[in-house]
């Protein structure tokens, strides 16, 4: 019984750091409409979705490797193959900012600042949940929020600078990540071989990261397309109301935090069968409680959306409806996309992501070609992107339980 009412505990604090995260992350967000408006707010997107899919390419999925591989490597290996991937990431949206305008740049190497921190934390963080001290993850996390919305407020309101906030969030989460590093080190970590693993994790890591990238594509895709037009005022209206797909896609993430360990005890114990029936169980909860929630989001967002940013914020019902749709998908795909990890069939993630991708990105070019309004072009790329991924997840795992020899799919067997 105490096993369980820990475990709760620490669902509850991972759930309630994943929603201080994505409160954080919004923060800055808002700061950017506050201080300088839709366009200083499309521009913060754009660079973006720049900058966001080339730090989850060099992150090379390490954190979900490490967690979930079956062999552990020395630890070393990790932290060589984080820094070159940082420096390579550095490196890539430095020379894109050196191409861009003035105005750009600077606020660019803000968010470089900030994504290098956060990279840098998000591996010792993995070292700390592998010794399944949850608690302490969802500490770090509520933390590491509560410091970048005190030092971001206080910034900006001594400079007026949108960039000195995210460099005053940048300087709070390097403290938090120096403490994280220390707690980090204080747990055992002790690898099955001493040999240089990095080629077989470099191998793993390949379709993790593939996924992971496409993943953060599928987010960002629609600005991509929308910034066809050059209007920065509805790219940052999107960037805006969009952070609800952000919110799910963190709360998504604290899910597949909890599940990883029982999702791994399930498949090793019962194979396919018992873990397909748990996740189904999941899945069906969690689409009739993110669907309620969803109908006091499709009720209140657009009031919610005007009180906040502004009137040019404002929201349909319809168009509130279909971020609910997509929503929605995002979190009942990383439930899946965690079960199918769990059984290391990393390329079946990355070959759903990259249908959903492809879907997402032919319709919106379809719509922008039927000249639908501009906004619900990123809306409804958003939701068909989103619904793509969850079926063709959800495929995979229903019928990978009618193959043989499930339980040795590793792609390293």
């Amino acid at each position: 019984m105490k096993q369980v009412r820990n475990v709760g505990q620490a669902g509850m604090l991972l759930t309630a750091g994943s929603i201080a995260s994505a409160i954080a992350k919004w923060y800055l967000v808002w700061l950017a409409q506050r201080i300088g408006g839709p366009e200083t707010l499309g521009t913060y997107g754009m660079i973006l979705a720049i900058a966001t899919p080339i730090f989850v390419a060099a992150q090379l999925g390490l954190r979900t490797v490490f967690l979930t591989l079956r062999q552990a490597y020395p630890w070393k290996n990790y932290l060589e193959l984080r820094f070159f991937g940082l420096v390579s990431a550095t490196i890539a949206l430095l020379l894109f900012l050196f191409s861009s305008p003035q105005e750009m740049f600077y606020l660019g190497l803000a968010i470089l600042s900030f994504k290098i921190v956060d990279s840098l934390q998000d591996l010792n963080v993995a070292r700390i949940q592998y010794a399944n001290r949850l608690k302490v993850v969802g500490w770090i996390s509520i933390v590491n929020a509560i410091f970048s919305i005190v030092c971001s407020t206080l910034i900006a309101i001594t400079t007026g600078s949108f960039i000195f906030a995210i460099i005053g969030a940048t300087g709070s989460s390097l403290v938090v990540a120096v403490v994280a590093r220390h707690i980090a080190l204080k747990n055992a970590y002790i690898p099955e071989t001493l040999l240089n693993g990095k080629r077989k994790i470099v191998q793993a890591s390949f379709p993790v990261t593939v996924a992971e990238l496409l993943s953060t594509l599928l987010l960002y895709l629609p600005v991509f397309v929308m910034s066809l037009s050059n209007d920065l005022k509805i790219v940052g209206v999107f960037t805006g109301t969009a952070y609800v797909l952000t919110a799910a896609n963190l709360v998504g993430a604290s899910l597949s935090k909890i599940l990883i360990s029982p999702l791994k005890h399930r498949f090793k114990q019962g194979g396919i069968s018992s873990l397909y029936n748990f996740v189904q169980k999941i899945t069906l909860f969690l689409f009739v409680s993110c669907g309620s929630v969803s109908l006091i989001f499709i009720a209140f967002g657009g009031p919610l959306f005007e009180t906040v940013y502004g009137s040019e914020f404002a929201l349909t019902y319809f168009e509130l409806s279909i971020y609910s749709i997509a929503s929605v998908c995002i979190i009942l795909s990383l439930v899946q996309s965690v079960a199918l990890s769990v059984m290391n069939k990393y390329y079946a993630v990355t070959a759903a992501f990259i249908v959903a991708c492809i879907v997402s990105l032919v319709s919106g070019l379809i719509f922008m070609e039927m000249s639908v309004d501009l906004l619900m072009v990123g809306i409804g790329m958003s939701a068909v992107g989103s619904v793509c991924r969850f079926i063709v997840l959800w495929s995979i795992l229903f019928f990978s339980k009618f193959r043989r020899g499930n339980t040795s799919s590793s792609i390293l067997n």
